[in-house]
């Protein structure tokens, strides 16, 4: 029920008592009167905001009035009619789960607009964050590794949040299936106890002057933080229609339990894993089988000699070797290039095109923006990142993978950077946004030849629907081990949201030979991921040091 005092929503569920104060939330209390927020840390000031860019915003609570309309007895709207633009917050009581529901909106009369922040201050001090980011992250508020920013899909890989206490706790979580942009900010500015929800434009945004869209729904709970996953769990399957989606896996990719990143085309290598472990339970991961170096002229896929023998002997042996192509870039050389260059993907606020150019060092930079430069730089490679919501280029990709598969014989393939998909200057490409197209580009390469097993990079709630591995990151330390790594291990908060219909694996620096990949190592294993090793040769096998030992002897 709701219940109104002025400009005060009083919300009691069959879960929760909450109070709404100018569209804020003030307020949460279990039915058992334990308190989740600080209502005289919670505030108006910034609760609610217009935001422009990274750096310009505006407060819609000044100068502002504001009142309510009650619409039932379970909803209400907040109407604030501002000095910066006007909001309606529409909140409501969901009588099924008890759930506190928050759908923000705003518009106003200056353009370029990005997007609405509800900001939710005042959080209980004690409680830990659970956040789907890099797999899993369990740490206090104020830890300096968590603060930040993360963008839906990309880093925010699932639309949860969940603060958890001793043996309660609260969650934050939003049922889209409409692959709407939506970004979290963890201690935004000074303030630390703090969650920002942004709900996203999509691009362009030059003359957007409105944002909302999604809903917010709170809630209470008993016990750890497996019970809001489990629930978000069973949404997301049911959402998406996953109930069945593991008998489309290949039966081996469940048995796997050793991966070997970077691994190099030498037969050697072979030879001594097969002497340790059994082959069909090892993935490889090939990085350099082409005749073209890595990470050039995609989606060009043609085999070493080298590589090709490699291959055919691993398939003989049982292993399971898996080229390494892309999922979303082209190289402007390539004969394809005009059929998809009007369709490349731009930065939502710069307009600067993604991608990437090698100087002769072999150093990356942005795509230069200046013909002439540009022009030098693609002849010495460069790769442009393609809206995969284009049919077109989900077809050239899929007959260039087609092809390998059809020559090697391989039923495992690597496609890179299926992480890249956020909100773009041109979101919507045949009216689909970049991450739905990567979802239709992964499950149209697992249709080949009805039906291979497909690894991208990363891991979220679209991309784990039709990969069946991954690679992926750990948190903030994709080459080099962010300061407090050590803390970001002990909670496999995705693979239980996921239920392992996507098994994740290791990325770099896992050959055990230094204290810093020692610990690497352990964090993915914190995870429950397919134990990963990195080797240059036969010998780091047939001579293992310690902690690759036990990652053969597992």
């Amino acid at each position: 029920m709701i219940y109104i005092d002025g400009n005060v929503i009083e919300i009691k569920t069959k879960t929760l008592t909450a109070r709404v104060e100018g569209g804020v939330l003030t307020d949460l209390k279990s039915l058992r009167g334990e308190s989740f927020i600080d209502a005289a840390k919670s505030g108006v000031d910034g609760a609610i905001q217009l935001i422009y860019s990274k750096t310009d915003s505006a407060d819609l609570s000044k100068r502002c009035e504001t009142y309510v309309q009650k619409l039932s007895d379970n909803s209400a709207y907040v109407c604030i009619d501002g000095w910066y633009g006007e909001g309606v917050i529409k909140v409501e009581e969901d009588p099924e789960t008890g759930d506190l529901l928050i759908t923000p909106a705003v518009t106003t009369r200056r353009e370029g607009l990005r997007a609405v922040r509800y900001m939710i201050k005042g959080i209980r001090e004690d409680l830990e964050a659970v956040v789907p980011i890099y797999q899993g992250a369990k740490l206090k508020l104020d830890d300096p590794l968590l603060k930040g920013v993360y963008r839906w899909p990309f880093e925010w890989e699932a639309g949860l949040v969940i603060l958890q206490g001793k043996e309660t706790g609260f969650w934050i979580h939003t049922q889209d299936d409409r692959y709407r942009y939506k970004t979290l900010h963890i201690g935004a500015g000074d303030e630390l106890y703090s969650l920002g929800f942004d709900t996203e434009a999509y691009g362009p945004i030059d003359h957007n002057k409105s944002a909302g869209g999604i809903t917010w729904r709170i809630n209470v709970y008993e016990g750890d933080w497996h019970v809001p996953a489990g629930r978000y769990s069973a949404w997301l399957f049911d959402a998406y229609n996953l109930s069945r989606a593991g008998e489309l896996r290949p039966e081996w990719v469940s048995k796997l339990g050793l991966a070997v990143a970077w691994c190099p085309c030498d037969t050697e290598i072979l030879d001594a894993l097969a002497k340790k472990s059994d082959p069909s339970r090892i993935m490889m991961h090939l990085n350099d089988w082409r005749t073209d170096p890595y990470d050039t002229f995609y989606p060009r896929y043609m085999e070493t000699e080298k590589a090709a023998v490699f291959i055919k002997k691993a398939l003989s042996m049982g292993f399971h070797p898996m080229p390494h192509m892309n999922s979303n870039h082209i190289d402007p050389l390539h004969a394809d290039y005009y059929r998809v260059q009007g369709f490349e993907l731009r930065d939502f606020e710069t307009k600067k095109i993604f991608g990437w150019v090698w100087d002769p060092d072999f150093v990356w930079y942005d795509v230069p923006n200046g013909a002439t430069v540009y022009n030098k730089k693609r002849l010495q490679g460069s790769m442009i990142a393609i809206h995969p919501g284009l049919a077109k280029w989900r077809s050239i990709l899929t007959q260039n993978i087609k092809a390998v598969v059809d020559r090697l014989g391989v039923d495992f393939v690597f496609t890179d950077q299926t992480l890249i998909t956020f909100n773009a200057d041109n979101a919507l490409v045949e009216n689909m946004t970049s991450t739905e197209g990567i979802n239709l580009l992964i499950h149209q390469v697992a249709a080949i030849n009805n039906g291979i097993a497909v690894c991208g990079e990363g891991l979220n709630e679209i991309t784990f629907q039709g990969q069946s591995v991954s690679m992926t990151h750990l948190f903030k330390s994709v080459h080099v081990n962010a300061d407090g790594l050590e803390r970001a291990g002990g909670c496999n908060l995705n693979n239980h949201i996921f239920r392992g219909l996507c098994r994740p694996f290791g990325y770099s620096n896992l050959d055990g030979k230094t204290e810093e990949s020692r610990l690497r190592m352990k964090i993915y294993q914190d995870h429950d991921w397919i134990p990963t090793i990195t080797i240059s040769s036969a010998d780091d096998i047939l001579n293992p040091n310690p902690v690759i030992k036990a990652m053969l002897d597992m």
